[in-house]
């Protein structure tokens, strides 16, 4: 299979991400367009996760909530075609769209499995990235085991 590279319809190399807009602008206003999306996503975030309503019920995980924050908008913002999650490359906007789903009881559910593992964690940014893409998909199943569970014990 050869490794040559395809022209898009609009010219651009079909091994290089799209910049869109961003290829018309000086770099400072590139860099100023960037840093206004990243504070519109960080609001975004932080609203749809409950925040403040975090930062009063578990004061004392708010610097892992931030941490969880920072590696969302890392993949958010990425440029990349794809984001590895659980060791697979999983579409760059699929991925944006589980992330900004995400809401207090996901970031809960995220928060107690993370400090529930014993073992030591290598990769620490891929594993919590794949915890919390999980998080949406799985925290409805997870409540409704664990209600299952208790009432058999």
């Amino acid at each position: 299979m050869s490794s040559q590279s395809t022209p898009t319809q609009d010219g651009q190399d079909a091994t290089e991400p799209h910049r869109g807009a961003f290829s018309m602008l000086s770099k400072d206003e590139a860099d100023k367009l960037l840093e206004s999306e990243l504070r519109g996503y960080t609001l975004l975030l932080k609203e749809n996760v409950g925040y403040n309503d975090l930062a009063q019920s578990r004061p004392y995980d708010m610097q892992l909530v931030d941490e969880f924050i920072a590696i969302m908008l890392d993949a958010i913002m990425s440029v990349g075609a794809t984001v590895r999650i659980g060791g697979e490359g999983k579409p760059r906007a699929l991925v944006k769209s589980q992330l900004l789903k995400l809401t207090y009881s996901d970031v809960e559910h995220a928060i107690d499995q993370f400090k529930g593992v014993t073992e030591r964690i290598t990769k620490k940014r891929q594993y919590i990235l794949t915890l919390l893409y999980n998080c949406a998909l799985e925290t409805d199943a997870h409540y409704t085991n664990a209600v299952n569970s208790d009432k058999w014990q």
